[in-house]
Formats: C-alpha cells, structure tokens, sequence
C-alpha cells in the first residue's frame, strides 16, 4: 500500500509509523535488516523526518531494490500559502498551512490551538479552509490570511507549549502526525521523545479531550462561561418553580432503588460522581446529580476504555448546545442521540457546530451516557423528555458545572 502512494501521503504514513515504533534508530536498523521493498519504501518515506535514513536508502539500493517511485519528492514540501482561522465563541485558534511537493501534489495542514498549545495536528488535501465554512452552518468563523514564516513560527510555539505541558489535552492524529509536523517547522525534537512525553498523561479521543479529577484553570473557565450561557439562554425555564410532587417521586424511586441493591447502572453513577450519603442530599439535588454525572466524567469504570474516551470527547458547547433546545422544545421533545448532535447545530447559543465527518463520533458518544437520564427520570422509555426532565435537565448541567442546585439557578 505504502509504494502506492505519493510523497505527501507516505510522509503521513511513516510518521504514524513512529507514533507506534518511536525508537527511530532501531527502526532504521531493522529496515537494514529486512532488506525488502516494503523496507525501501519505509526507509525513503522516513527521509522527510530523519535525513540519516537517506544512509539505509543507498544501503537497500546496492542489493538491486528499486525506489518506489514518489522517493525524489519525499521532503521536498514548500509552503505556498497560510491562513489563520479564529473561533470568536471561544477564542481558539487554528492554523493552516497549503504545501506543495516536487510532483505538484498539494496538501494542507491544519493545527488547533487552544490556550497556546498545539492540540491537534491534521494533514488532509487542499481546501481545507474553505471546508471549514463549509461545514459551518454559522459561518462565524474569522479567516484571515498569514504570511507563511508567521504560520510556521505560531506553530512551531504551540508545539513547543505542549511538549512542555504536564498533562497536554491532544487528540490521536497529533500523535500520528508531530513527527513529521515538528521536521516541517524544524523543531529539533524526535519522535520518541514527543511519544514518551505525550502518550503517557494524555486522553486521546477523536475530537477533543476533558479529563476528570481536579479542573485546571481552562477547564473551570469553561464551566463558568457555560453557566452563563445556560442561565441566560433559559432563563424563563429556569425561573419556573420546582414541580415539587414529581420531585419528590423521583427522588424516592431512586432512594428506594439504591437501598435494594436491585440496579448495578444506578449504583455505578453513584459511584462515578461520588455521590456519598444519599439521604444527605435534597431530593432535587439527588436527581439533579445523578442525572448529570457524565457532564463532568468521573472514572467512567462502567465503561470500556474506548467507552471512556468517546464520554469524555463530549465537551461543555456541546452539553449546553444538547440541552438548550431539548428544554425550549418542552415535555415530549425528542432525545435520541442523534436528535441531540441535531441540537448542538442549530443552537443559537452555541457557534461551533459539529462536522458531518464527526457525526457519528458525537452521537455515539450521547448514546453511552443516556442511561443517566433514563435512570433518572429525564427521558422516558421512548427517549423523549419527560415533565420532570424538563426541569431537572439544565439544572444537572448547573449541577455539575457548580456543584449546587436550587430551584432558580
């Protein structure tokens, strides 16, 4: 497959390939050691990242193996354009980069910035920033054209930021790609040392990440700004008075429930948000924490690995863009999943959207925490937002976002 490709992609390729096997010179040496045409292709792929695998290149080559026919262009990416491009709802920033290669292919590269630090690197064909719009359906977004030297600088900065960052929140593709990123913008740093420092603290998921525990300071500037958002977009709803009878029932079916042992889902939300003593809490309060506890992800032990990271992609925009016009939509409105990634798109509170690309990622998501709502009472057996959900909902995000509930906030 490798020697099918073009010089762009290979470079792509071989860099993930470090991601798995950082240890560069133990690569090479193994390359030297096969002696194959799938060592040849490696090993001239590999060039674009380490100059001295140009040395196995002319080794692989003595014993009659032929280059695969890209090897000339490999390395040879020149930067023809650059663009930054400015989310306003929250500041954050991203960085595209249009090369072209020897052969007169083009690529593009695309880095998101957040708070300073490089947090996904992505390579994809040209066009990239007029996709962006494309799957907008806000067009919010502020694009401005850059000099290349100023691109390649931002983000040779924002790498350096998350290499030196304890506990970096990076996607997977960065992993993938900051080999051959960190040779583009000449960061002297291998690929081994990127793995180590990066694969160990970090979360991986395929669009974004939140950790659980204690909230670092981006993160508790989030949960404020998604507060506001809340109390202002449902102001009147919230305002409504406490539906004190369904409040009750619900809270004792629940209380019922957790001292017959008889529900392992239930006992395990518990468990997540470290509910504690029951019967210390207030009966909005139980149902509130309950039915929010994956909006902030505690352990997740209830899930897989994998379940874990796809919980912990769903970020706070995209709670408040679920949740906002499930509330005006009232008693019967419908939240399925994929009714949910609907609502983050149109929500008028919430400018980013989520891409089509990444549809299914989000829905899938939302489908592995439902169970919380159901439990709960939000949602009934049909998925649609019950009386009580109606009003227990924002108040679980406010729950989670500020630990208190109240009949008005």
């Amino acid at each position: 497959m490798l020697a099918e490709l073009d010089a762009a992609r290979a470079e792509v390729w071989v860099s993930g390939l470090l991601a798995e096997w950082p240890d560069v010179d133990e690569l090479m040496a193994a390359l030297r050691v096969s002696r194959s045409a799938e060592a040849m292709a490696i090993a001239c792929a590999l060039t674009a990242i380490a100059p001295a695998a140009a040395v196995v290149v002319a080794e692989l080559v003595s014993p009659g193996l032929a280059k695969p026919p890209w090897a000339d262009a490999v390395g040879t990416a020149q930067a023809q354009q650059a663009w930054e491009i400015v989310d306003p709802f929250s500041g954050n920033v991203s960085v595209v980069i249009e090369y072209e290669h020897a052969d007169l292919v083009r690529h593009s590269l695309l880095v998101e910035i957040e708070d300073a630090l490089a947090v996904d690197l992505h390579f994809g064909p040209p066009g990239l920033v007029d996709d962006a719009f494309d799957e907008s359906d806000t067009r919010s977004l502020t694009v401005l054209a850059w000099p290349v030297d100023r691109a390649i600088a931002r983000i040779a900065a924002a790498i350096a930021a998350t290499t030196a960052h304890n506990d970096p929140p990076v996607t997977d593709e960065y992993l993938m790609n900051i080999a051959l990123v960190a040779a583009r913008v000449g960061i002297a740093s291998t690929a081994a040392e990127e793995h180590d420092s990066l694969v160990g603290p970090a979360q991986i998921v395929g669009r974004s990440v939140s950790r659980y525990g204690t909230r670092d300071a981006a993160e508790a500037e989030g949960d404020a700004m998604a507060v506001e958002m809340m109390r202002s977009a449902l102001q009147r709803q919230l305002a409504l008075p406490q539906p004190v009878v369904l409040v009750r029932e619900g809270a004792a079916t629940l209380r019922a429930t957790l001292l017959a042992a008889i529900a392992p889902d239930l006992d395990a939300l518990v468990d997540d948000v470290g509910l504690g003593d029951p019967d210390s809490l207030d009966d909005a309060t139980l149902l509130a924490r309950l039915a929010g506890t994956f909006v902030v992800p505690g352990a997740l032990a209830m899930f897989s690995p994998i379940e874990r990271e796809a919980v912990r992609g769903i970020e706070w925009a995209d709670w408040l863009g679920a949740v906002i016009p499930l509330v005006r939509g009232g008693v019967g409105a419908a939240a399925d999943p994929l009714e949910l990634v609907r609502n983050i798109n149109r929500c008028p509170e919430v400018a980013t959207t989520v891409p089509k690309r990444d549809v299914p990622l989000v829905a899938d998501a939302f489908a592995r925490v439902l169970h919380a709502w159901e439990l709960t009472g939000v949602i009934d057996v049909d998925g649609r937002l019950t009386e009580l959900g109606a009003w227990i909902a924002p108040r679980a995000l406010l729950d989670a976002w500020t630990g208190r509930t109240s009949n008005a906030s």
